[in-house]
């Protein structure tokens, strides 16, 4: 893939900061075995899943990955999803007692799966299926067959079942593929009257079908930051060059590009929990969409090619492209999906997910900050430097001052401040507004 210049200035901006910084980057790849696809992560990254085509897999980094059963989502639908704190994990599995697939979870203390059933109708021995899961866990979604070939979104919770959230075109289908932390708000695609797949959100159970700024149909919501606030998609419509985007009701479709060849189509397939960080991928169309590759997304830093960034903080990618980024943490840390070579990765980002509480009445004020960030800091400490980074690890600038600084020149995003005190490093978030 060719790379333009304002990539190859990042990536020798994060090399500089890799030099600079060595003990504090704690950036960290692991590749699993060919066919085993990583498709979810928990809050803070520790604990990822996903499927070999055969059943569903849990992966920690102490344990490797453990086979939990379940039946494969090429086949009977739906994906591995696992809920924020890591007990439990939404797929689609057998049910013993009608032998038909069925949106099911897998509770990790116990080791025991339980399926919720479906709306009557099964497909090739799929009934029902599981696509995503709430961060509290309480809420799985997916697709529940209401016909022999038409089929509805569905959402499970443990007080009101399994419920239908229907279809507003008659006769057409629809499905459910992502969830917030809550299960108030819920993500995925209608079809309309000419079958275009149409990306839809459910508020409270009232459906609203995402467009474009020119009236197209935006295609369907893959994924929901943990706030419901933010959704994310992928282009379907040359008017927006196949652009991936995020979406919220307030600032409607940002498109997410351009594409890094012409003519290969994006899309976005995990977001922080505030939205504020966004991965995905792009690839050609038609194609092997492992011949793609992923990318990272934050307003202050634009589009940044993911396997490129992960040579700059001095991973050894083992000759590999990390193609298919399929799922994001919502802490912002970790990313899960499959290589060029059919291979589960996960990657842990520089700086992400690391916050070192170690001075306990330290405090940043007010965060979210607009112009002036102040600092409350012991006198007692000798600190050595003060130093903000950008949400994907490139130094905005060092600071003398220990009182406050000024932020207003900096972009909207999201953003670290780093503050060093002999060998021990503080690391907090705050957000520009």
């Amino acid at each position: 893939m060719k790379i333009n210049a304002l990539s190859i200035n990042r990536i020798s901006t994060f090399i500089i900061t890799l030099l600079m910084y060595s003990s504090n980057c704690n950036a960290q790849l692991n590749i699993l075995d060919i066919g085993f696809i990583l498709t979810d992560v928990s809050d803070d990254g520790t604990i990822a899943v996903g499927h070999n085509n055969a059943e569903h897999f849990i992966w920690t980094e102490a344990n490797g990955v453990n086979l939990i059963g379940g039946v494969e989502p090429s086949f009977y639908g739906g994906q591995t999803r696992i809920n924020g704190d890591g007990t439990i994990i939404a797929g689609t599995r057998i049910n013993p007692s009608n032998s038909l697939g069925e949106l099911s979870s897998y509770d990790v203390d116990t080791q025991a799966w339980t399926s919720y059933g479906s709306l009557g109708f099964s497909s090739q021995g799929s009934a029902s299926s599981a696509w995503g899961i709430s961060s509290d866990g309480s809420t799985i979604v997916g697709l529940g067959w209401f016909s022999s070939g038409s089929a509805h979104a569905i959402k499970w919770t443990a007080d009101g079942g399994l419920e239908d959230l229907g279809s507003t075109v008659p006769g057409q289908s629809t499905r459910a593929n992502a969830v917030n932390n809550d299960g108030s708000v819920i993500g995925g695609w209608q079809d309309n009257s000419d079958g275009i797949r149409q990306g839809a959100i459910w508020t409270n159970g009232v459906q609203t079908l995402l467009t474009h700024s020119n009236n197209n149909p935006a295609a369907e919501v893959g994924t929901l930051s943990d706030d419901g606030l933010w959704a994310g998609g992928g282009g379907q419509s040359p008017t927006n060059e196949f652009q991936a985007w995020k979406w919220s009701q307030s600032s409607g479709i940002i498109n997410i590009g351009p594409s890094p060849v012409s003519g290969w189509r994006g899309t976005t397939t995990g977001l922080s929990s505030d939205g504020e960080i966004a991965v995905g991928y792009y690839r050609q169309w038609p194609g092997p969409a492992a011949f793609g590759r992923g990318f990272i997304h934050t307003e202050s830093e634009g589009l940044v090619d993911l396997t490129d960034y992960a040579i700059s903080v001095g991973i050894d990618v083992q000759g590999a492209i990390l193609a298919l980024p399929l799922g994001l943490s919502d802490d912002g840390s970790t990313v899960v999906g499959v290589t060029n070579n059919g291979r589960g990765f996960i990657f842990r980002l520089p700086l992400l997910g690391v916050e070192d509480n170690v001075f306990d009445d330290f405090s940043l004020y007010p965060n979210p900050a607009k112009d002036i960030l102040n600092f409350q800091i012991p006198e007692h400490l000798n600190i050595d430097r003060v130093s903000i980074f950008s949400a994907i690890g490139q130094k905005v600038n060092d600071y003398d001052t220990l009182q406050s600084i000024n932020v207003s020149s900096l972009s909207t995003g999201l953003y670290f401040v780093r503050i060093q005190s002999g060998k021990t490093v503080w690391i907090k978030r705050f957000s520009k507004l």
